[in-house]
């Protein structure tokens, strides 16, 4: 009986680990105070761990049929030390090419409704070092960055010109923070 219930206290502690580890923004402090926010953000970690749960065990079924179809013996303890729960492989922030992030700072740009800007983003773009900047930031560094990024994105929902455009005005300033930083 302890077996069983210690087995599964490893698998429920491994789980919450890798909740935890996809959950890293803000330092998985979730700051929101209303419950239905808090849900949201709750639910959204559930389904990226889902889907990177998804990635692993598909991964692993196909190298196990693999080993299958080359006569090699897969025994019940090699399944048994296979965990959907692995994450070496997985690089949570993701490798974005540059247009992409250029595609993704001039739409946010323009729903800033700072026209002025927008018409001026290519020329301010192309003399800044972003692209050098984003390929050293270390994962805080970027982390903070998409804490930015996900600030843009709240403040432009709430449909706020000055809300949106301040915190526009603050992500370049940031930005710019970053790229000294880095040089």
């Amino acid at each position: 009986m302890r077996e069983t219930v210690n087995a599964a206290t490893c698998k429920s502690e491994e789980l919450n680990n890798f909740l935890q580890w996809i959950f890293f923004y803000n330092s998985g402090i979730i700051q929101e105070n209303l419950r239905h926010e808090q849900t949201k953000i709750v639910k959204y970690n559930h389904l990226v761990a889902n889907l990177i749960i998804l990635h692993n065990v598909n991964a692993m079924t196909r190298v196990l049929k693999r080993l299958k179809r080359n006569d090699f013996d897969v025994t019940p303890e090699m399944l048994a030390a296979l965990s959907p729960y692995r994450t070496s492989h997985i690089n949570l922030l993701g490798q974005y090419p540059l247009e992409t992030n250029r595609t993704m700072h001039r739409a946010f740009v323009k729903a800033t409704g700072n026209m002025f800007l927008l018409e001026n983003f290519d020329g301010i773009w192309n003399r800044g070092i972003s692209i050098q900047t984003f390929k050293t930031l270390d994962p805080p560094r970027l982390a903070k960055s998409l804490q930015g990024h996900m600030a843009l994105c709240d403040a432009i929902e709430t449909g706020n010109f000055d809300i949106a455009q301040k915190t526009m005005h603050e992500h370049i300033a940031e930005g710019c923070e970053l790229q000294l930083t880095a040089l």
